[in-house]
């Protein structure tokens, strides 16, 4: 057998091989249409069985400042400037109060104070079918609810972070997405009057240990010119004190 006759038997394989499988096509053609046709519906039907997902996201600012309660010119001396990693501690711990149970707790508890939909139904309700504003373990439930649907995104190289929220109800979930903003933001400004009260009541005890520690010094210095029989300690004074002397000796 020489190459050109190799060529023609391997023409022909192919040909045969070709002819088959056109053959086996036309004859399964309704299976394969069917099968081509099934895919998408059966895909479909499983999507729309799918409980649907909502998400929504709020946005808010963490602050790195360091409150100086003695005023703007006054600074610890070991915290005269926020540097990069104090300010990169500050919000690593805020994103662990994001996530934190109390947290949740509290947008719990707020979510019990607000209304949503047109029948106004009381949104923690809604959150936690069956469960009661007045009962712990509700709230509980409803914390562990807030924390399979809260997701905290911190924003690269800024001290923003999103707060990703996922539900099966688009009302709630743009009611809960705000309301862990609004729930953080008041608890972070209860932290700060509570620390600004403490710095406040610290510095008044100081002041009024201050005050007394003056008013004794300042009657020790009176009782000591009376005893010494001295007017004053100026200068002037001291001058002409030693003059009324000379002229009495004299």
């Amino acid at each position: 057998m020489n190459s050109s006759d190799a060529l023609l038997e391997g023409g022909q394989e192919t040909a045969i091989s070709l002819a088959t499988f056109l053959t086996i096509l036309r004859k399964r053609k309704w299976m394969i249409l069917g099968i081509v046709l099934a895919v998408p519906i059966v895909v479909g039907l499983v999507v729309s069985k799918e409980p649907k997902v909502y998400q929504a996201t709020s946005s808010i600012v963490i602050d790195s400042t360091v409150p100086q309660y003695l005023g703007n010119d006054f600074k610890d001396a070991v915290d005269i400037e926020t540097s990069y990693w104090s300010g990169l501690e500050i919000l690593q711990t805020e994103l662990h109060v994001l996530q934190s149970y109390a947290q949740r707790y509290a947008v719990a508890k707020a979510l019990c104070d607000k209304k949503v939909g047109p029948e106004h139904a009381n949104a923690f309700e809604r959150l936690v079918p069956g469960g009661k504003c007045d009962d712990p373990a509700s709230l509980v439930k409803g914390a562990a609810i807030l924390e399979t649907a809260l997701t905290v995104q911190p924003i690269k190289e800024s001290r923003v972070v999103d707060l990703v929220v996922e539900l099966g109800d688009a009302e709630m979930t743009a009611l809960v997405a705000n309301t862990m903003a609004q729930v953080y933001i008041e608890r972070n400004l209860e932290r700060r009057l509570n620390q600004s009260a403490g710095a406040s009541t610290w510095l008044g005890d100081e002041y009024g240990d201050m005050t007394t520690e003056l008013n004794t010094a300042e009657q020790a210095l009176i009782d000591f010119k009376k005893k010494n029989n001295v007017v004053s300690v100026g200068l002037e004074d001291q001058q002409s004190d030693l003059a009324s002397r000379r002229r009495k000796l004299s």
